[in-house]
């Protein structure tokens, strides 16, 4: 059985030098696990994974809408940053031969004006277990 390539999910990073507290906690009552952790190049490494939507390009839309009403407290420690990234991730398999997904205008638009960039991650694809 070939695999599959297919989209798993996107993550919000921060990289930043505040504690960014406020914004851990309301991601954390949103429901989310939050990672922070120590960085090599900035004080924090901040990130977690909200529910994908059917592609990035969507989940990152809508990532910028909840950027754009997050309380003033919270947003700043998104502005104050000094990186901000969704990471979409992949598990990269056989087929299709040619896997295609695509960022829109709009969303790359809406990155911009929450002043995000866009990274990604190609995983291998999970070894089918033969023995079920």
């Amino acid at each position: 059985m070939k695999r599959e390539t297919r989209f798993i999910c996107v993550e919000v990073c921060i990289k930043t030098d505040s504690d960014s507290d406020d914004f851990v906690s309301y991601f954390e009552a949103e429901g989310h696990f939050v990672q922070k952790h120590p960085s090599e190049d900035h004080k924090w490494y901040i990130y977690f994974d909200p529910t994908p939507y059917k592609d990035a390009n969507i989940t990152i839309q809508k990532m910028c809408e909840m950027i754009e009403g997050l309380p003033s407290v919270v947003r700043n420690s998104w502005d104050n940053a000094a990186q901000r990234e969704f990471y979409a991730g992949y598990e990269v398999g056989e087929t299709p031969q040619c896997f295609q997904e695509h960022i829109d205008l709009k969303t790359l638009k809406a990155c911009v004006k929450v002043g995000a960039g866009i990274g990604y991650a190609l995983y291998p694809a999970s070894i089918p277990d033969e023995s079920s």
